[in-house]
């Protein structure tokens, strides 16, 4: 059941976030907030 739901989600707004996303760090790419 988890697995429907996980591909369900991944088709429709993805499940991965790019690589320079990932590189610049979630917080910021994701929140706009940067931990200081």
């Amino acid at each position: 059941m988890s697995a429907l739901i996980l591909l369900g989600i991944d088709r429709v707004m993805g499940l991965r976030v790019t690589r320079e996303e990932e590189m610049l760090g979630l917080d910021l790419a994701l929140h706009g907030e940067r931990i200081e």
